[in-house]
């Protein structure tokens, strides 16, 4: 008897332990600001914040203005903003891709997109930054903001060469 109690007690408990579980609880905040790379408001540059470990990330892509807003998919949950504390900022900026006339060689709409990307061998091309690589390396950029909970949390991000 004392067996069958003790069964059904682990099994509930491990139901309930299962049932529980949501994910990572997360703390996060609002941060937006402005992108400008040598004075002039860039667009289209994406913008990320990373905790000191890497393991939380959050992105942003700037509009006309040069203006960013961050969210990301952060322990099971999306989330608006950044991880509280310490971050690692990265901004890159590629070429965009222009969307062709719906038709390569082949008249695939794909064709085009692929042409721009890749040589003739079928190796990837190498794509610039439209700035500095230095600022899409976490460890190298130079650029780190402290994400405080309940704050309005603006980080201004002014590039140079």
């Amino acid at each position: 008897m004392n067996r069958v109690w003790l069964g059904l007690s682990l099994a509930f408990l491990a139901v309930g332990l299962v049932g529980c579980g949501g994910g990572v609880s997360v703390d996060a905040a609002k941060v937006t600001g402005t992108v400008t790379y040598n004075g002039e408001k860039v667009e289209g540059a994406t913008v990320q914040f990373m905790n000191d470990d890497g393991s939380l990330i959050s992105t942003g892509v700037t509009d006309a203005s040069g203006v960013y807003s961050l969210s990301g998919f952060i322990g099971g949950q999306n989330v608006e903003g950044a991880p509280i504390g310490h971050c690692r900022v990265t901004v890159q900026k590629m070429p965009t891709m222009a969307s062709g006339d719906g038709g390569g060689e082949d008249g695939f709409p794909q064709a085009s997109m692929i042409n721009q990307t890749m040589n003739a061998d079928g190796t990837p091309k190498e794509l610039e930054s439209l700035i500095p690589a230095k600022y899409s390396d976490p460890t190298n950029s130079g650029l780190e903001f402290t994400v405080e909970k309940g704050k309005d949390n603006v980080y201004n991000i002014e590039l140079v060469d």
